[in-house]
Order: structure tokens, then sequence, then C-alpha cells
């Protein structure tokens, strides 16, 4: 089970990073919709949510890999980047949601708060890395780690079990569930209305 939750956690970290062209090609060979709903499925969640996701992903099976790159890649420009439509970031969100006109990327208490709980679990920013440590992506792949039960973490006397909990009740379940709503009303393409739906239901799930 924790195999397939940590799985499930990758592959939405995934979903949400900048569109790659290994990622067009997975949409277009209809892999990427199957390992989804496997994984949904092997964690007995509801059925209906992975036949829906599916179903999305299929308007893009077949098509031509450039050509969906370019389509997920403005839209992901359109949503998150050029005049920041939704904050794709915990701490910017999280502050704009509470009435914050001006908010700093990275440091602010919110997104502070994120890289010391990565920190303390052993989790740190490599060297030259410039993005924040909060954005979508980062935390659902931070949640993948936790979710494998890493060694390292019992050898210093620190659950990952319990830090997982933590973590999603501190932080995605704050942001998450908002910010799917956002990008479900917001997103012009089926691929990231299909993924917030997907995110929403399993922060509810957890």
């Amino acid at each position: 089970m924790a195999t397939n939750l940590s799985n499930m956690f990758s592959l939405l970290s995934v979903g949400f990073a900048a569109p790659t062209l290994e990622r067009a090609r997975l949409m277009t060979e209809g892999t990427f919709a199957r390992e989804v709903g496997e994984t949904w499925r092997a964690l007995e969640l509801d059925e209906a949510d992975a036949t829906a996701f599916v179903e999305a992903m299929a308007a893009y099976e077949g098509r031509d890999a450039e050509e969906v790159l370019h389509e997920i890649r403005c839209e992901y420009t359109r949503l998150f980047l050029v005049d920041h439509l939704i904050e794709h970031t915990e701490g910017p969100w999280r502050k704009k949601a509470n009435g914050q006109d001006t908010v700093f990327y990275m440091i602010n208490d919110i997104s502070t708060g994120v890289q010391d709980f990565m920190r303390a679990c052993g989790v740190v920013r490599p060297a030259g890395y410039n993005d924040s440590v909060d954005m979508i992506d980062n935390e659902w792949y931070f949640c993948s780690i936790l979710a494998e039960d890493p060694a390292y973490l019992a050898e210093h006397g620190l659950s990952a079990e319990e830090k997982l909990t933590e973590f999603v009740d501190e932080h995605m379940r704050q942001w998450v569930p908002g910010f799917s709503d956002q990008v479900i009303e917001q997103s012009r393409i089926p691929y990231y209305r299909a993924l917030a739906q997907l995110q929403k239901k399993l922060v509810e799930a957890l």
C-alpha cells in the first residue's frame, strides 16, 4: 500500500511539473493515464474518479506529441506563470487566499515553513535549485518520499507515516482543495482539469 501511495504522489508530482516532451509522449501513448488509473485502483479509491481521469486523458491518445506538448505548455504558462492567474506555490496561494496582495516568493513564513519541514525530514534543495520548494509538484514529490518510509527517518527517531500525516494536515489540506477548484474553473484543457479533480479527491481521501 505504501508503494502505491508513493507512486500516486509521484504521478501527481510529474503531472503538475513543467511540461516536457517525454510526458507528452506518455500522454499520447496512453501510458500516463493507465499508470494513474491502475495506481488509483490499487489504493482502492473510488473507481468513478479513476474512470473520469482516464476518459479525460483519452483526448490526447494518438495525437502528435509535439502538438500535445505545445498545448499543455501554453496552458501551464497561462495558468501559473505569466500573470500568475493561479498560484501553484503554497505560500503565495495561501497568502493571497487570506487577502494579502503583495506576496514574496520563497521568503514568506509559509514557504520557509515548508522548507524547514522538509529539511527536518532530511530533504534539502540541491545546490543551484532556484524554484520554490513549496510548488505543487515539489510538495507531492516530498509526500512520495515520506510514503516510501525511508530508513534514514527511523534512524533519526522519526516516523515517516506520522510526518506524512502531519505534512498533509498542515499543508496539503490547507491549499490543495482550493487550488484544485481554481484550476478546474480556469483551465481551458482537460489535462489540468482532470489532474486537479483527482488530486482534490486524493486529499479528501487521505
